[in-house]
């Protein structure tokens, strides 16, 4: 079957006119004129764009589409007061499992708002059934203090069985003077390019591209650079309190910064080194309680699926408990993020970064980018294999932390340096990596939770309102996740021995090994 088709009408068009003229020489009967508020929905990294998706309400109708109109809609009337901003806010199952694959814990966010007045006629065949439908349509487009009005278009919907009839009016129509978009962009995508949005201008991935000549200190700065940039774009998202993202962001960059400052050595004056290390350690544990507090309630639905109803009541009472926690912990966040002490750090490390050329030469300051690279990457690479293979299921699980730690310092420093190698071969060492780090990682984050779960079993007073119901729910969580931990051990060497694998031994060795 045809898909809807658009079509630019000529200057001085009249809609009127060309009704008239298809009156003349087709049946037809009229629809009534409508107009159209749209207000689409966006997260702030553009998730359902890059997954070819766009999501609107019209009224109290929710609608889930795909960019390129190949797929059957979704449509949900919403009849409650508050709109839904997380994909779990939705009362539609198939929508809800939709949206929470594609958008994680993400924040639904106004887009655009698009104003449309639509006008269309049905055109009929000789049995006065019909067989296409044609519309007119105006749109003024808003965002913000921004607006543009979209070119008037003609639109041509077919009708499942009318083939012939359709591509017949459609010749009709160009016959007309009336030009056929050759694009045929999605109605989103038309509104986003007439006010300047560009899609996906947000990511939260270090994506420079460094010159094969780029010295070592350029190349630190320009890392640097980006991510004070990504901690800043963060800020104004994690003090409204859009969604947990922004701080686990803004988290990663700092924690990136530090890492990097820690590893990239050599390239600028000690002193200046350890002052910055310093400063954002102190950023760093600004925010570790209130990111916490956001992993236990992003688990919300899971941990309650780990219970049997008999522990319901505890759980509840917990999750309120640490909602009442989140609140404290993030006005103590905001209050740090206006501090002079935050703004004075983030100053002076702009300013060094800027002025880094007029600093003193260091061992390694002119060194070229990609030798120094080599020897950082192979150097923790063969850090990572020496303590992975000595790992038995006795292990201690903090050498397992430990190797953790260093295998997101090896990710970190490969991201740094990435455009400096071949891309298809980072990607290939990038997913290898990866795999080996989701299973530490989430080792890692249950060991935590277990800990913290277990001290605040001890910190409940007996007397306290629902203690033994909270003490009893908390209980069973750490049996669950205890049980969830032990597999995750189980399955580590699976996951080490496919990292140390040939095939990316060679990998390594070609591409960093030479400067070992």
């Amino acid at each position: 079957m045809e898909k809807k088709k658009t079509f630019s009408v000529p200057e001085k068009f009249s809609w009127n006119n060309f009704a008239a003229k298809i009156r003349e020489k087709f049946h037809v009967s009229r629809q009534e004129p409508e107009d159209s508020v749209r207000t689409y929905y966006e997260t702030y990294d553009w998730r359902l764009y890059k997954a070819n998706l766009c999501l609107f309400r019209t009224d109290n109708e929710y609608q889930l589409n795909d960019l390129d109109d190949t797929g059957t809609p979704l449509v949900l009337n919403w009849k409650l007061k508050k709109t839904p901003k997380f994909s779990w806010e939705f009362n539609n199952n198939e929508l809800k499992e939709l949206l929470d694959k594609k958008l994680g814990p993400r924040a639904l966010i106004p887009l655009i708002e698009t104003h449309s007045t639509v006008e269309g006629i049905n055109v009929l065949n000789d049995d006065h059934k019909t067989v296409l439908r044609v519309y007119f349509r105006k749109t003024a487009v808003r965002y913000r203090s921004r607006s543009a009005d979209l070119p008037d278009q003609i639109m041509l919907e077919p009708i499942r069985g009318y083939q012939q009839e359709f591509e017949g009016f459609e010749k009709f129509v160009i016959e007309s003077g009336i030009i056929p978009d050759l694009e045929q962009k999605n109605f989103l995508l038309s509104a986003l390019e007439a006010i300047r949005r560009e899609p996906s201008e947000y990511s939260s991935k270090v994506s420079l591209q460094l010159a094969p000549d780029t010295t070592c200190r350029e190349a630190a700065a320009a890392i640097f650079e980006e991510l004070l940039n990504l901690v800043k774009t963060n800020e104004p998202g994690i003090k409204e309190d859009i969604d947990s993202e922004f701080l686990h962001d803004f988290r990663t960059s700092i924690r990136r910064t530090r890492s990097g400052l820690a590893q990239i050595k050599g390239i600028f004056p000690k002193d200046f080194l350890e002052k910055f290390k310093r400063d954002f350690a102190y950023i760093g544990k600004m925010s570790n309680k209130l990111r916490d507090l956001d992993v236990y309630l992003l688990k919300q639905n899971k941990y309650r699926k780990m219970l049997p109803e008999l522990l319901q009541p505890g759980l509840e009472q917990f999750f309120l408990s640490l909602q009442r926690q989140r609140k404290r912990e993030h006005k103590k966040l905001l209050k740090n993020l206006e501090s002079p002490a935050y703004r004075d750090i983030l100053h002076s490390w702009d300013k060094f970064l800027k002025e880094q050329h007029k600093l003193p030469e260091t061992a390694n300051s002119h060194v070229p980018a990609v030798e120094a690279a080599k020897k950082f990457i192979f150097k923790r690479f063969q850090k990572i294999i020496c303590t992975g293979t000595q790992i038995a299921p006795e292990t201690p699980d903090d050498e397992l932390h430990q190797l953790r730690i260093n295998c997101k310092k090896l990710r970190y420093n490969i991201e740094f340096f990435a455009s400096l190698f071949p891309a298809k071969e980072i990607a290939d060492i990038v997913s290898h990596l990866k795999k080996l780090q989701d299973n530490l990682g989430d080792f890692n984050d249950l060991s935590v939770q277990i800990q913290a779960l277990c001290t605040k079993i001890h910190r409940i007073h007996p007397d306290a309102p629902g203690a033994i119901d909270i003490a009893a729910a908390i209980g069973g969580l750490v049996t669950r996740l205890s049980r969830e931990k032990q597999l995750l051990r189980n399955n580590f060497q699976t996951a080490f021995d496919q990292f140390n694998s040939k095939n990316t031994i060679q990998l390594f060795n070609k591409l960093f090994g030479e400067s070992k």
